[in-house]
């Protein structure tokens, strides 16, 4: 099993158990065990028996992994679970990154010393985004500008180059989309975006239960 597509210890996981999703962290990982904080649900920690079956989801900048196992038991001090796994990781996409339609402030400055503008997402993905500006870019396809995208994680801005693939007017609304290609992102800064999608990706499937 290849070392980039295993559960690490203090990874985020989601764990779907009983027909629900939660988030969570793994605290130990031994083999095909592994112990992760109890999730919580809106009444508490959910009510599991030992032997119940889980899926842990984690991602990947890649795709989206998952492990089939079971409860094999309960901590109460601190509530933990411990849990079997049972089969080989399973890959759940096959693009190398995954794009959601998802609303998010920007900002772009096409040239060194010109200042920056205002923008917003209409997709992102852990290999590039599609902007929604209010005017044409004054760049052609393949023109490279910085780029910053605030994401709802807590942390900075993210902060990277990008080379632009599609320009398309918008006539109806007055704006303009620009479809671009991360050129210069740090991989740290691009498993923000990543982990950012998997959480979407998680809460639609959520709700379209």
């Amino acid at each position: 099993m290849h070392r980039n597509s295993t559960v690490c210890l203090g990874e985020r996981v989601v764990v779907e158990v009983l027909g629900k999703r939660y988030g969570t962290e793994v605290e130990a990982v031994d083999d095909r065990k592994i112990v992760i904080a109890a999730p919580l649900a809106e009444d508490g920690v959910p009510a599991i028996s030992p032997g119940e079956v889980v899926r842990v989801f984690f991602s990947r900048s890649n795709g989206l992994y998952y492990y089939e196992g079971e409860v094999l038991q309960q901590y109460h001090s601190p509530p933990r679970w411990l849990l079997g796994l049972s089969s080989d990781v399973q890959r759940i996409q096959r693009r190398d990154y995954v794009r959601v339609p998802v609303f998010l402030d920007a900002r772009v400055q096409w040239r060194p010393d010109d200042t920056w503008k205002a923008a917003h997402t209409k997709d992102i993905s852990g290999g590039g985004v599609c902007l929604i500006l209010g005017e044409e870019p004054p760049l052609r396809l393949g023109d490279i500008f910085a780029l910053q995208v605030a994401l709802p994680d807590g942390g900075p801005p993210i902060a990277t180059t990008a080379e632009i693939r599609r320009i398309e007017e918008k006539p109806e609304n007055s704006t303009w989309l620009v479809g671009c290609a991360f050129s210069g992102i740090r991989e740290v800064e691009r498993q923000r975006i990543i982990r950012f999608v998997f959480r979407l990706e998680v809460q639609a499937r959520r709700h379209s239960r």
